[in-house]
């Protein structure tokens, strides 16, 4: 993207899983190029949103919602019913959150309800509650992306 003349780049993803490869990558791209590269993660970074957005306070609800209003924004609402599985049939095991609850540990779900947890009665109206509070945010913001990228083409003179 930089070598067809792209001057400002924003990645937006919303699985922590992929934090530490994209922030590495970006990194990379930054020291080779001198590029920033903006990464957005709309879970993590704007977690100052969670008291006002969702009822329940717990992290399977909040990725719940954000998957539910993801798919009424896509036109998908369809998928939800295959979201919604009986309790006992894909669970995590039990020790697997006093782990989480203190640190990370790689887990391999062999099935994707292990990790949204489908029992939760998820919000897609505070999902897309929260994601606009998120847009809203952005939109404050993103002129210093300009801002930043100007700074680094006097300071590279």
């Amino acid at each position: 993207m930089i070598t067809l003349g792209f001057e400002k780049i924003i990645i937006i993803s919303i699985h922590n899983d992929n934090d530490l490869a994209i922030k590495l990558a970006l990194t990379n791209i930054f020291e080779e190029t001198n590029m920033p590269v903006l990464y957005i993660n709309p879970y993590n970074d704007f977690s100052k949103f969670n008291d006002l957005v969702f009822n329940i306070k717990d992290n399977s609800y909040k990725e719940i919602s954000l998957i539910l209003a993801s798919l009424e924004l896509l036109h998908k609402k369809e998928i939800v019913g295959e979201i919604r599985l009986p309790e006992h049939k894909c669970k995590k095991p039990p020790f697997l959150k006093n782990l989480l609850d203190i640190g990370y540990i790689k887990y391999e779900y062999i099935n994707e309800m292990e990790h949204i947890n489908p029992e939760k009665k998820a919000s897609a109206e505070e999902g897309k509650k929260y994601m606009n509070m998120v847009v809203d945010e952005i939109i404050s913001k993103i002129d210093y992306l300009e801002e930043h990228i100007n700074f680094l083409k006097k300071r590279k003179k």
